[in-house]
């Protein structure tokens, strides 16, 4: 029996749950990603919980056969990310960071030398130059992964202890 894949569809902006609830309907294994953040709203700051990847919807199919015959006809994807126009996977380093569930906040502490010290969160399965730069004013740490072979640069949420 083949292993499974994941696959990164993309899909209309704002659509994201309601793809996945129609793939889900027809019997596919989807994730939309979702991030624990703190925003600052009138003064405080407040936690909130958002689509990590909007505008993708991940999907698990053993082929881009079978992965076809799951999207095929499904309102609000655009196409499915590859590679040549020919559905690719995602890499197992990238199956391994973007399937692990929601994401928590990262919890990082500032070294004397000023460099970063990871203690726990989604930052720990990212490489030294993956991340870009930490702002502890903004709670934010900038970083760059792939998803489908795309490079995307994102700010993750972290807390400064």
């Amino acid at each position: 029996m083949d292993r499974c894949h994941w696959y990164v569809l993309q899909v209309l902006t704002g659509s994201e749950d309601d793809v996945s609830r129609d793939l889900a309907r027809r019997g596919a294994t989807v994730l939309t990603p979702r991030e624990h953040v703190t925003v600052r709203k009138g003064g405080k700051w407040n936690s909130r919980v958002r689509l990590l990847l909007p505008g993708y919807v991940l999907i698990r199919a053993s082929s881009p056969v079978s992965l076809y015959g799951m999207v095929h006809a499904v309102s609000g994807i655009i196409r499915v990310l590859g590679n040549r126009g020919r559905p690719s996977p995602l890499t197992p380093e990238e199956e391994r960071y973007w399937t692990t569930g929601d994401w928590e906040i990262s919890r990082v502490h500032r070294e004397p030398d000023g460099s970063w010290d990871i203690l726990d969160g989604p930052l720990l399965q990212l490489k030294d130059d993956q991340i870009v730069r930490v702002s502890p004013h903004q709670r934010r740490a900038r970083v760059r992964m792939t998803v489908g072979g795309i490079t995307i640069t994102k700010d993750l949420a972290v807390e400064v202890v």
